[in-house]
C-alpha cells in the first residue's frame, strides 16, 4: 500500500510540473537573470554583432548578482559570404565590416533596459533572433543574400 501511494504522489507531482530536471532549472535561473540585469547604457556605433553579444555577456556579468554572468553564443548561417564593398574614400569605414556582410552594424543608444529587453531590441536592429537553450542564450543570424562582386 505505501508503495502505491509513492507512485501515485510521484505520478501526480510530475503531471502536475512540480519537479524540474537540472536543466530545466538552469533555463528558469537565465530566464530570471535577463530579467534582473538591468544595463545602465548601451551606445553601439556601426558594431558587428560578435562584439555586440560579448558585451552583452560581460554587462550580465558587470551588473548581475552573484558575479556570475548569462552565456551568449552568435550562430551565423552556414554559407559563403563574399566582402561587402567599402568606398575608399570614407575614413571611418571599418575594415571589419568591410569583410563580413553579416555585421552590418549596429546603431544603438538605449539606457536602463534589462538585458531581456537588450536583447530584443539588438535583435530586431540587427536581423537576429534569440532564444534559451542548453544552458546558454543562443543569437542567431539570420541569412544575409549576398550579390556576387562585379569584376574588377
Amino acid at each position: 500500500m505505501i508503495m502505491k501511494t509513492a507512485i501515485a504522489l510521484i505520478l501526480c507531482t510530475l503531471l502536475a510540473g512540480c519537479v524540474t530536471t537540472p536543466a530545466d532549472a538552469r533555463k528558469q535561473a537565465i530566464e530570471r537573470k535577463l530579467d534582473e540585469v538591468v544595463i545602465p547604457e548601451i551606445n553601439f556605433r556601426a558594431v558587428g554583432p560578435d562584439c555586440v553579444m560579448k558585451f552583452l555577456e560581460d554587462a550580465s556579468i558587470e551588473y548581475g548578482k552573484g558575479g556570475k554572468g548569462v552565456s551568449i553564443v552568435l550562430i551565423r548561417p552556414e554559407s559563403p559570404i563574399h566582402p561587402a564593398p567599402v568606398a575608399a574614400s570614407d575614413p571611418f569605414a571599418n575594415d571589419l565590416l568591410a569583410e563580413d556582410p553579416y555585421a552590418s552594424g549596429i546603431f544603438l543608444n538605449i539606457h536602463d533596459v534589462s538585458l531581456r529587453e537588450a536583447l530584443n531590441i539588438i535583435c530586431e536592429v540587427g536581423g537576429m533572433t534569440w532564444k534559451v537553450e542548453d544552458s546558454v542564450v543562443k543569437v542567431r543570424v539570420k541569412e544575409v543574400k549576398v550579390s556576387p562582386q562585379p569584376p574588377k
